[in-house]
């Protein structure tokens, strides 16, 4: 489920998902087409520093973590797809925006071999680092400028332009997304 453990009542909200039985439980298993968890309103844009971490397993591409100004499938008018694997290399990105451009780091290796994975995507106020299986793949350091961007949705996002293989328009993931994990704190 997209219930949330512990006392603050961030439960997430079910579009079109199942669950399969995988490994030692369940994961949310994503159809490339319509699948969502939309987590509450500005969870993502109220925080400074937060670390999200999650299990994945795919043999595809897609937006794993967006956050817009409206849900991805309507028209946002700002968006950025936080972690992404590209539709042409299966290389995972993590990605936030500032004044000065995008923070961008990415994966050398592919991604999408339909093995499982562990990423841990961790913010600061002037940084983000992403880490693979336990293993920071690098950082990079600028200002987060949330802007307005209030919805946060697993399994989808907007991207507006050519950047990490997507095109303009919206993207689902396909694949398994299990043991998500959202910290009101960075890792880095």
């Amino acid at each position: 489920n997209a219930s949330d453990n512990t006392s603050n009542s961030n439960d997430g909200t079910l579009y079109n998902m199942t669950f399969v039985s995988e490994g030692s439980g369940y994961a949310a298993s994503f159809d490339g087409s319509s699948s969502e968890i939309r987590m509450p309103d500005s969870l993502i844009k109220d925080q400074t520093d937060f670390t999200i971490m999650f299990r994945f397993k795919t043999s595809g591409s897609g937006i794993l973590l967006g956050y817009q100004t409206a849900l991805a499938a309507s028209s946002p008018s700002n968006y950025v797809h936080i972690l992404s694997i590209a539709p042409d290399s299966g290389k995972i990105r993590g990605d936030l925006f500032s004044n000065d451009g995008h923070f961008i780091v990415d994966s050398t290796d592919n991604v999408s071999d339909n093995q499982w994975h562990t990423v841990y995507f961790s913010a600061k106020a002037s940084s983000i680092a992403l880490y693979l299986d336990g293993t920071q793949l690098g950082s990079t350091s600028l200002t987060v400028d949330h802007e307005n961007m209030t919805k946060n949705q697993i399994g989808v996002g907007k991207a507006g332009q050519a950047t990490n293989g997507f095109s303009t328009g919206t993207y689902y993931y396909n694949g398994l997304i299990d043991d998500f994990k959202f910290y009101n704190g960075a890792l880095h």
